[in-house]
């Protein structure tokens, strides 16, 4: 998301390249000086003088009085404009709570630095009266205190499971004003044991696809299944063994010697525990040279569902004699041009859009018959605002209409919210929610109106503000009553600040020019001129990099862009400072920008690197590549790094390869993926770095040139290790430890140990 009318504070630089000064680590829009030194020497001609004062010296005094007045005034007035708008520097995000810790934290941080920030939950406010709530930098953060009952369970997880999910919001208030944050959710995993069930038992011919089924038990995040068999595990896909998303295990080619006994384990990595069903799966594989026609053992649901720009696997196994073949093929249409691959029975679809939604169709086929399943892929959005409220300015008594248009599936609610406070009453709402009528409208209902943007993926928010012009009657009458009150916003700052001293403290509260005075003579090494390397029609890829040197370390990067004329853009996102790439989209074909970056240090200054000069071409004359690469590996090689092992199934030379774009994202949530550059062709694997310990990532590839990137690649899901505090004397301590104990019990020692040190 890019913010488009936001100013930067001038230190110094000339108009192409201009020094910004940050608010409490926030950037805002580009400020011109020469705009102000024009404004004050048309004002200067504009005022008449004596014909005597018109001497060189006297013209040259009233010019830079009159310059310097005008540009004080400006500088005054911008940032005052500046620091008045209320807004959200960091919302609170979606926080799942790590195994063995008793807390949760949220944070918050709103602008102005003056506005007041309170909290709710389930959308009723909460303070510090509630026991497992507690509160620290004038409620900047909230923390969740989870007692612990077990090794694993917490007090919150029963609560949780009784009332649905806990959704917490932050309402910043400000000058009669409040702004209301998404809902973060506080998630509890969970690992349940397999239901009782009775032994399956499965037959196959030789040479088919063998199906052990497995029903994984529910689990928070998502659990992978893996499978024991003559007591060696198969927790991989290789070989002739294909782990499925729906948890089954596929045997391609089957023969004899798979016949035996399965059983499933289910694994949740986030938790690192598994527990084993109390059934198992007897395959009987049978070498006949009966003719039997095609019998589907696998068919695909009804219904498959998946998120727009994602991949989707569709399951179909089938069992004959002779061995059977299976197609797919697309009712009405064709299967997505080179986003589609088939292993064995199964389809893969990369990186779904919206026209691949429709029914698909399997088709088992041999010698003597044909079996065929169909279903129906149904692609899903989260909620995306296209059309967001607009500013309105109304006399008091009439009417006023306020209009948000969203999309995405499944379907979307629509809700209200004026200045923190659900909108109801006899307030008309139209279209679905998309209308806000209010009807002869009073002083009390001006404020931030919010519409939400909701459903089952995500939800997302737009708001303006509706300014009512009082009627001088209906003033008159009213001077003498006892005014509205704000929104009830707690004060945190009576509250005595909770002990936190892990969670480290928010920036300082210096204002920018104490900052520059206080930092003279520190060395700031600015990020390189960005490369752009064009992604599609309307969005390219930013590439950049810090050498290595002995200034000040960078905490996170901005990406600013402009068009030729225009004022600096700023991406609202902080960018960790190992990451020196992004995305910057919805830009316009056909049109020159200039792309920089900014890199904010330590001490909370700043500095901006040189800037690149690019035109989007929207036919470029290269092609871009069409050759997609397969991820073969994602192996974690300690608790934060994962290495990625690629191939190129084929190639094409007379479409060159610059590089490759890896996309990667933690499975326990639905964010933005982070995206990290490889340079050169001949590249085949590579370290992802700075990833949270024992936490699953899903990782996607794309190659790309100087016209484009290519499609997306599989998706491949690994986790990285754990990472403990040695509680042992030495290595041999500790594996001796292992030896007596097990590594699981060993784990469960050195985790109580760290908590008991909390506590």
């Amino acid at each position: 998301m890019v913010s488009k009318g936001r100013r930067l504070h001038l230190v110094s630089g000339s108009e192409e390249n201009i020094s910004i000064a940050w608010n409490e680590g926030e950037v805002v829009r580009p400020f011109n000086i020469l705009y102000c030194v024009r404004v004050s020497y048309k004002r200067w001609r504009s005022l008449p003088l004596p014909f005597t004062s018109r001497t060189p010296k006297t013209m040259w005094l009233s010019i830079r009085r009159n310059i310097c007045f005008w540009c004080c005034v400006c500088m005054i007035v911008q940032k005052n404009f500046g620091e008045t708008e209320l807004s959200f520097r960091r919302e609170p995000t979606s926080t799942m709570v790590e195994p063995g810790m008793n807390r949760a934290v949220f944070r918050c941080s709103v602008a102005p630095s003056g506005a007041k920030i309170s909290w709710m939950l389930n959308g009723q406010f909460v303070d510090s009266s509630v026991e497992y709530l507690k509160f620290k930098d004038n409620g900047k953060k909230l923390i969740v205190a989870l007692p612990i009952v077990d090794k694993w369970t917490h007090q919150w997880l029963a609560k949780q499971q009784s009332s649905g999910e806990d959704l917490f919001q932050c309402i910043g208030s400000y000058e009669g004003k409040s702004l209301v944050s998404r809902p973060a959710k506080l998630i509890v995993p969970e690992l349940r044991s397999f239901p009782q069930q009775e032994n399956i038992r499965v037959s196959v011919k030789t040479g088919n696809v063998a199906v052990i089924p497995c029903d994984p038990p529910q689990g928070v995040p998502r659990v992978i299944t893996q499978f024991m068999f003559n007591n060696k595990k198969i927790d991989k896909s290789k070989d002739r063994y294909i782990l499925m998303p729906s948890g089954d295990l596929q045997i391609l080619d089957v023969k004899t010697t798979d016949s035996g006994a399965y059983q499933c384990i289910a694994n949740n990595p986030f938790l690192g525990e598994m527990v084993k069903a109390n059934h198992e799966v007897i395959l009987e594989v049978k070498d006949t040279v009966d003719i039997s026609p095609p019998v589907l053992s696998v068919t695909p649901v009804p219904t498959t569902s998946v998120v727009l720009g994602s991949n989707v696997t569709l399951e179909c196994a089938a069992d004959g004699n002779p061995p059977v073949e299976i197609s797919w093929s697309k009712n009405g249409g064709r299967l997505p041009h080179r986003r589609h691959y088939q292993d064995a029975g199964n389809l893969l679809l990369f990186g779904v859009l919206e026209q691949d939604k429709g029914t698909y169709k399997c088709s088992a086929k041999n010698d003597v018959g044909l079996a065929s399943a169909e279903t129906k892929l149904e692609v899903q959005e989260i909620p995306v605002i296209v059309q967001a409220p607009e500013y309105k300015r109304v006399n008091e008594g009439e009417d006023a209409e306020l209009q948000c248009v969203a999309q995405g599936y499944p379907a979307l609610s629509i809700t209200w919210i004026n200045n923190g406070k659900l909108v109801s009453g006899n307030h008309l709402v139209k279209n679905k929610g998309r209308t806000l009528v209010l009807k002869k409208v009073t002083r009390q209902q001006a404020g931030i109106y919010q519409c939400f943007a909701t459903n089952e993926l995500d939800s997302t928010y737009a708001y303006s503000e509706l300014e009512i012009v009082p009627d001088e009657r209906v003033a008159t009458s009213l001077e003498n009553e006892v005014p509205t009150p704000e929104i009830d916003v707690f004060d945190y700052s009576k509250v005595k600040d909770y002990d936190d001293t892990q969670q480290g403290t928010e920036g300082s509260s210096l204002t920018s020019e104490t900052k520059h005075v206080l930092n003279r003579g520190v060395k700031l090494v600015p990020p390189s001129k960005p490369n752009i390397t064009r992604l599609s029609d309307d969005s390219v890829m930013v590439r950049w990099k810090v050498e290595k040197n002995d200034g000040l370390p960078i905490q996170f990067f901005k990406v600013q862009y402009k068009q030729a004329g225009g004022p600096w853009m700023t991406v609202d996102l902080d960018i960790p400072p190992h990451v020196w790439s992004y995305a910057v989209s919805n830009l316009q074909a056909e049109t020159t920008y200039r792309f920089r970056i900014a890199a904010v240090y330590s001490n909370n200054d700043n500095k901006v690197g040189s800037a690149s000069l690019y035109t989007l071409v929207k036919n470029p004359q290269v092609n871009k590549p069409t050759i997609t690469p397969v991820i073969l590996k994602a192996k974690a090689k300690d608790a934060s790094t994962i290495s990625l092992l690629w191939d190129l199934k084929e190639t094409d030379p007379s479409v060159p390869i610059e590089g490759f774009f890896v996309h990667y994202r933690s499975t326990l949530n639905a964010g933005d993926y982070v995206k990290v550059t490889v340079l050169g062709a001949e590249k085949r694997s590579c370290n992802i770095t700075h990833l949270a310990a024992a936490t699953s990532y899903d990782f996607k590839m794309q190659s790309f040139n100087m016209a484009g990137a290519s499609e997306f690649s599989n998706i491949l899901t690994s986790r990285t290790t754990e990472k403990h505090e040695n509680i042992f004397e030495s290595e041999e301590e500790l594996k001796d430890a292992e030896n007596t104990y097990g590594s699981l019990t060993t784990r469960t020692m050195i985790q109580q140990k760290l908590i008991n040190r909390q506590i």
